[in-house]
């Protein structure tokens, strides 16, 4: 078992290492914290089998797999730090906002849907021959 978790650390930081240095964006950074610290992810089926181990080993593992998991979201957090550090600075190195251009003419609003349905169920009772009133209520 704590083989399998030494293999899984080294696998995982090195993706990570890998993830965060080519400056992916944060979809991946994501998927790979899912693929290792996800409720099925690859560290939880490693730790699966911890109740065939005798108390002892168990400690063990779960210490060793508690530090791994530490480790993880602290390389995962770091490496989500760089990917936003590097999109704002691919933002900020693109094209620059002109402000003094005029500003974009918005449409004016239109009727409310139930006021146009409204005029028009009265538009088509007038053409029938009904009129409508006006006045107090009875």
């Amino acid at each position: 078992m704590q083989e399998r978790l030494k293999a899984l650390a080294e696998t995982a930081k090195q993706e990570i290492l890998a993830a965060s240095s080519s400056g992916t964006g944060e979809t991946q950074i994501e998927s790979l914290r899912i693929k290792y610290l996800g409720k099925k992810g690859e560290l939880s089926s490693v730790l699966g089998g911890m109740g065939k181990l005798s108390p002892e080993d168990r400690r063990s593992v779960g210490e060793t797999a508690n530090r791994l998991k530490a480790e993880l979201e602290l390389l995962l957090s770091s490496a989500l730090k760089l990917a936003e550090a590097h999109q704002l600075e691919a933002e900020l190195s693109g094209p620059a906002l002109d402000v003094s251009l005029s500003g974009l003419v918005l449409p004016n609003g239109t009727r409310h849907p139930v006021s146009q349905t409204l005029d028009e169920i009265v538009s088509l009772l007038m053409r029938m021959g009904f009129e409508v009133a006006s006045g107090p209520e009875i």
